[in-house]
C-alpha cells in the first residue's frame, strides 16, 4: 500500500510540474477576480440581472423558513369545522396536482402525438412529480416559503459553476498529459521497466488526476463562498432549500451541504470523461487527441442526445452522453425525461467500468517502445 501511495505522490508532483497546470490554476484565480470586479463595480440591478440568469437552481428548489410567524401569506389561511381560521398547508398539496400529472400520462397514450409533443409532455411530468414531492415534504413539515432568494447564495451557485466549468477542462487536459503526454516525451517508458505493475501505475496516474481535480472544485467551492459573503453578506447562507431528486424524494437541507452536494454529484462526469481521456489515450497515444474528443464529449455531444431525444430515439438515453453529470436531477431536471438518478447513475458505472477495463487491457499490453 505505501508504494502505490508513493506512485500516487510521484505523480501528483508531475501534474504540478506540468505548465499547464500551473496556468490553469493562475486562470482560475484571474477569473475569481474578474467575477467579483464585475458584481463590486456594477449597479445592483445589473447584479441582480446576472444573478438571476443563471441562479436557476431554485426554479424547483424554493428558498424556505420553518413556520413561525402568525402572519403568514392568507392563501395558507383555511377554516375547521366549527369556523375558525387555522393555517395548513396540506391545503395546498392535494387533488389538483394528482390529476393534472394523470392528464399527462393519459395523453402520453395519444397515438396522435409527434415524437416532440411527446417529449415535452415527459418532461411536464418529471417537473410536476419534483414539484409535488417537494410541496408534500412542506405540507408534511409545516415549512413555508420565504419570498427571496438572497445575492450571495445566487452568486455562489453561479460563481460555483464557473469554477467548476474550469474545473472539468483542466482536469482533462490534465489528464491527458499523464498518459499521451508521457508516451509522446519518452518519459514513459523509464516508468514501464520499473518494478511496478502496469494496472498500478495506470491507477496512480487516475487517482493523482482526481485528487487534482478534487483540489481544483474545493477551491472554487471556498472562493465562490467568501467572494459571495464579502459582496452581500454571510447572513444569506444560513438558509435551507427543499431540494428533491424527483418522483417521491424530497427533503429539506442548508444551503452550504445543498451545494457542496450539487457539486458533488457534478464531480461524476470528471470521472467519466477521464476514464475516457484515458481510453483514448492509451489507444492512440495522443494528448490533442484525447483532450480533443473529451472536450467534444464534454460541449457538444450531450446537446446532440438532447435534440435527438426530441425525435423518440429513446435507446440514447442508455448512453453515457446524457448520464455524466447527476447533479441536474437535485438542481433541475434529468438530461433524458423519465430517467432516474438511480438508472443514471448504473449506466454511468457500466460505462466507467468499461472504459477504465479497455484502458488497463491496453496499457498492460503496450509496448514499451
Amino acid at each position: 500500500m505505501s508504494r502505490f501511495i508513493r506512485l500516487v505522490g510521484g505523480e501528483t508532483q508531475k501534474i504540478w510540474k506540468q505548465k499547464s497546470a500551473v496556468v490553469l490554476l493562475i486562470i482560475f484565480f484571474v477569473l475569481n477576480m474578474l467575477l467579483c470586479a464585475l458584481f463590486m463595480f456594477s449597479d445592483v440591478d445589473m447584479d441582480r440581472f446576472i444573478l438571476e440568469i443563471f441562479g436557476n437552481d431554485f426554479t424547483l428548489q424554493n428558498h424556505s423558513a420553518k413556520y413561525i410567524d402568525e402572519n403568514e401569506p392568507e392563501m395558507f389561511l383555511v377554516y375547521d369545522e366549527y369556523g375558525n381560521p387555522v393555517y395548513d398547508y396540506r391545503y395546498f398539496y392535494s387533488a389538483a396536482s394528482e390529476e393534472e400529472l394523470q392528464k399527462y400520462r393519459e395523453r402520453l397514450n395519444d397515438p396522435g402525438l409527434s415524437s416532440i409533443e411527446k417529449y415535452y409532455i415527459r418532461r411536464d411530468i418529471d417537473s410536476l412529480e419534483k414539484e409535488m414531492a417537494i410541496e408534500g415534504y412542506r405540507a408534511e413539515n409545516n415549512i413555508s416559503v420565504a419570498e427571496d432568494i438572497s445575492n450571495s447564495v445566487m452568486y455562489l451557485q453561479f460563481s460555483m459553476s464557473v469554477m467548476c466549468t474550469i474545473a472539468v477542462i483542466g482536469t482533462l487536459i490534465i489528464g491527458a498529459g499523464i498518459v499521451a503526454g508521457e508516451s509522446s516525451d519518452g518519459t514513459m517508458k523509464l516508468l514501464l521497466t520499473r518494478p511496478f505493475r502496469r494496472w498500478k501505475i495506470l491507477t496512480s496516474k487516475f487517482v493523482a488526476v482526481l485528487i487534482y481535480g478534487l483540489f481544483m472544485y474545493a477551491l472554487g467551492f471556498i472562493f465562490s463562498l467568501l467572494l459571495g459573503g464579502l459582496l452581500f453578506g454571510f447572513d444569506g447562507l444560513g438558509v435551507s432549500v427543499v431540494a428533491s431528486f424527483g418522483a417521491g424524494s424530497a427533503f429539506e437541507i442548508g444551503i452550504i451541504p445543498y451545494t457542496m452536494l450539487k457539486f458533488a454529484l457534478s464531480f461524476t462526469q470528471i470521472i467519466v470523461l477521464l476514464s475516457m481521456v484515458f481510453l483514448v489515450s492509451c489507444l492512440f497515444r495522443s494528448r490533442a487527441l484525447a483532450v480533443g474528443i473529451s472536450m467534444l464529449v464534454y460541449f457538444v455531444a450531450s446537446g446532440i442526445v438532447s435534440i435527438l431525444a426530441l425525435l423518440g430515439v429513446d435507446t440514447l438515453k442508455y448512453l453515457i452522453f446524457s448520464n455524466m453529470d447527476l447533479s441536474p436531477f437535485l438542481s433541475g431536471l434529468p438530461s433524458y425525461p423519465g430517467v432516474t438518478i438511480t438508472q443514471s447513475a448504473i449506466i454511468m458505472v457500466v460505462h466507467f467500468a468499461a472504459f477504465m477495463a479497455l484502458s488497463y487491457a491496453l496499457f498492460i499490453k503496450r509496448d514499451v517502445n
